[in-house]
């Protein structure tokens, strides 16, 4: 009995572990709204983050100036230098890079979503052996979740399917074991005629 209670917590173990896994959502994408540079220009784009994978993804783009060429940020062509759940850095793809922009959110980004302003300590930059040479600055902007932090159906089906099954098989074992505790067993034995006749008043 120990033994089996001892595999019923490893096996329930197992699949709490698996549920983690299953429930942690995918990343959503935050887009760009209304972000502005102090020379006049724009910044749009998204990226895709949520705080268990951090950035998975990103397209950024820049306008151009008569200092800056402007340029698409994105994971093919520029990497991702420093970000967590409240700042993203990133710079051109090393051997290229160029310029560099670094966007600081004014709250960490929540994994249910919403809006969230982007600090005006947030800039793009031009970069040289020395560092940045030229720099222009956020004024104003946020960012907002596209769509739903929500996990893939298909993980849903699995756990289920996985709790239900475990359910059944201890549910099983309990009815078996109570009914080996209950069971008798039945000895036959011969009768014994207790009457043998008037004479045995006698």
């Amino acid at each position: 009995m120990r033994f089996r209670s001892i595999v019923w917590a490893a096996c329930l173990l197992v699949v709490a572990e698996s549920a983690q896994a299953c429930l942690v959502p995918s990343p959503v994408t935050w887009t760009f709204y209304n972000v502005q540079f102090d020379d006049g220009t724009s910044l749009s784009g998204s990226f895709a983050y949520n705080s268990y994978v951090q950035y998975a993804d990103w397209n950024i783009t820049t306008a151009p100036t008569e200092l800056y060429t402007g340029y698409t940020y994105n994971i093919q062509d520029s990497y991702l230098d420093d970000g967590d759940g409240g700042e993203l850095i990133l710079q051109e793809a090393p051997g290229s890079a160029t310029q560099l922009i670094a966007l600081y959110f004014s709250a960490q980004l929540p994994n249910a979503g919403g809006t969230v302003g982007l600090s005006t300590a947030s800039f793009e930059c031009v970069l040289d052996a020395g560092g940045c040479v030229e720099t222009r600055y956020v004024t104003g902007g946020s960012v907002m979740m596209a769509d739903s932090p929500t996990p893939e159906p298909a993980s849903f089906v699995l756990l289920s399917g996985a709790l239900i099954a475990l359910a059944k098989g201890h549910h099983y074992s309990r009815r078996r074991l109570a009914g080996r505790r209950t069971s008798l067993t039945l000895i036959p034995m011969k009768s014994v005629s207790l009457w043998n006749g008037p004479a045995a008043w006698l």
